[in-house]
């Protein structure tokens, strides 16, 4: 295979076959047809060995792009990601509260309102989500903190980090309750 000057492709595969160096048939880098690699610097010229044919079915079963559907991603992952879900839980509630807190400051009838929706079932809970998001996001921290000192990076302790993580914080979320129910 042969390249042409300093802007030549060589021979590549797309999504319609192996296409030759006619010149307008190789889609360029970046025009979205086929599959194309980043564009070549123009001070080199490189060649690369054909594909061959057991490689082709290979690269037709291939998703064409990673979808989170495709994979199992591992624990730490999903608790890595509902950290971050339940660091929006947090923030959201936290300005419902400061909402709260500005409502009883300056007008008696708001802050009743607020109270009143509050009591529905669905603000009770709300009320237990964001506690849930708040220790979750606690017993996460605690487990950074633990990282950061270089403590349990090994995969057998990541996974029981997992489930600790999980049952640690719900157990707090019990022990709230069981202490809310105690006191009232």
């Amino acid at each position: 295979m042969t390249t042409r000057g300093r802007n030549a492709h060589p021979t590549r595969l797309d999504q319609r076959g192996i296409r030759g160096e006619d010149g307008n048939s190789l889609p360029r880098s970046g025009d979205g047809v086929g599959w194309t690699e980043p564009a070549l610097p123009r001070t080199t010229a490189t060649i690369r060995a054909p594909l061959t044919r057991p490689q082709l079915p290979l690269m037709r079963q291939r998703p064409l792009s990673p979808h989170l559907q495709a994979y199992r991603l591992p624990g730490t992952a999903l608790l890595s990601i509902s950290h971050r879900i339940s660091g929006v839980v947090l923030t959201v509630g936290t300005v419902l509260g400061s909402v709260l807190l500005l409502a009883l400051a300056f007008d008696q009838n708001a802050f009743e309102q607020l109270r009143d929706a509050i009591a529905t079932p669905i603000g009770r809970g709300a009320l237990w989500l964001w506690l849930y998001a708040f220790l979750f996001h606690l017993c996460h921290g605690v487990r950074h903190l633990l990282w950061d000192i270089g403590w349990g990076f090994e995969r057998e302790r990541m996974q029981r980090y997992v489930i600790l993580e999980l049952v640690g914080s719900v157990l707090l979320l019990f022990v709230v309750f069981v202490t809310s129910q105690i006191l009232t």
